[in-house]
Order: C-alpha cells, then structure tokens, then sequence
C-alpha cells in the first residue's frame, strides 16, 4: 500500500486477515487529500482520504497584511486588514470564527469573521476620525493587533500672502489649509510655479517643501501655487 501528500507510511505491506481485508492505518500534518493505493497482484485500487488542520493547535501566524493603508477618513475609503490563521503544522485553519475589533471610532467596531480557504480573516473598515485605528483579532483566546491610518479629507488649500494673485519678492507666502476632521499634524508641501508666464501649467520648485516660501525675483509675474497632503 502506497500513500502520498505526506502521509505516513508512505509504502506498507500489510497481509490481508481471515476476511481478505488488507488495513492500513495513515497519519498526516499535511491537511488535504491523500491518495491511498493498494497494490496485489499486478493489480491496483485507490481511495482517497481527508485530513484536515488541527483546530486544537490553531494561532496566528506572520504579521497582519494591510492594503489600502492611510485612506481618507470619510466614511467610505476602507482599509483592508488580513490575519491568518494555521495550526502547528503550518496548515491553514478553515472556516474558524475571528472576532475582531477596532478602535478610534472606526466601523465595524466588533465583527465575527469566518477564516477562508487558506484561513485568512479579513475586515475591510472605515472611519471618518483621523489618525491610528488598532485592529485587533481573537481567536482560541490569543490575539494579533494591527495599527492602520486614516488620513484626513483636505477640504480647501489656499495661498495666503499673493497680490492680486500673484507673489511679490520679499513678502513670504503660507499656505493655509482647511480640513472636514481635523487637519493631521504631519501634513507634505510642494510649492509650485508656472513654468512660463500666463502657461497655467505648473512645475515643482526645488526644495520649496515647506508651510511657507519666499518668492524670489525670476517668480515675478508667474502663479504660485501649492499641493498639499497628509502622510
């Protein structure tokens, strides 16, 4: 008798009892189909069998993977977290509830999840509160957290410091930004300035990164403007 995938013995031969039954009794810590063939005679049948992954030794394994991290916090951009769960030969625990949790604010804020086919958790969540959620799942009394970001929505950006819509030398120009929750305290500038005058096409001025720039005089005469993002 033969078995594959794993599974022990992987070749016996067994005498056959008073009933011309021939038993083999077969482990595995591999959880799928094992094909078991008999052999007798130049002759050969098949079976296959199940094993599945061990539930009594079920935990997380790997850290958590996140898509769609630092997604606005409106209400609708989502953020996906996924936790996996196998048992202690590394077989992925199927159709197991996880109980899972967030915090901050975020939506949902407790969902049981059943594990998939290869005993992934997933939560696809939301917030309209920005800054770090923890994601945490449960499962067989051991847990696995996660921390993911929403970011907040930019409303309006404005340069505060133009004449008459444009820079005059000298006199330094801030942007001034207006969020719907809250502006983040790390917020990205990039200044930018017309790359001839009245084009309205606009290039990246070099290193003008900053809250504020001071114009100088080749940006006479030429728009400013500045993109601003939250990390």
């Amino acid at each position: 008798i033969h078995t594959n995938n794993g599974a022990q013995p992987d070749t016996v031969t067994v005498q056959t009892d008073s009933n011309g039954v021939a038993h083999i009794a077969l482990t595995n810590t591999t959880a799928g189909i094992t094909v078991v063939t008999a052999e007798v005679n130049g002759q050969t049948q098949s079976q296959d069998v199940t094993f599945v992954a061990d539930p009594s030794s079920l935990h997380f394994t790997g850290s958590p993977t996140v898509t769609g991290d630092k997604a606005l916090a409106n209400g609708s951009a989502a953020v996906g977290v996924d936790f996996v769960v196998k048992d202690a030969s590394g077989n992925a625990v199927v159709n197991r509830e996880v109980v899972i949790h967030t915090n901050n604010g975020a939506q949902p804020d407790t969902v049981t999840i059943q594990t998939d086919s290869n005993g992934v958790a997933h939560i696809a969540l939301t917030n309209t509160t920005a800054g770090i959620t923890v994601v945490t799942a449960e499962v067989n009394g051991q847990t696995q957290s996660q921390d993911v970001t929403f970011v907040s929505v930019l409303t309006r950006v404005s340069v505060a410091g133009l004449v008459n819509g444009y820079p005059l030398v000298g006199s330094s120009l801030a942007a001034e930004v207006r969020c719907a929750t809250g502006c983040p305290t790390s917020l990205t500038y990039q200044w930018q300035i017309e790359d001839a005058i009245n084009s309205g096409s606009y290039i990246d001025i070099s290193g003008a990164t900053s809250p504020t720039y001071m114009p100088l005089g080749a940006d006479q005469r030429r728009r400013i403007q500045v993109i601003v993002g939250a990390r």
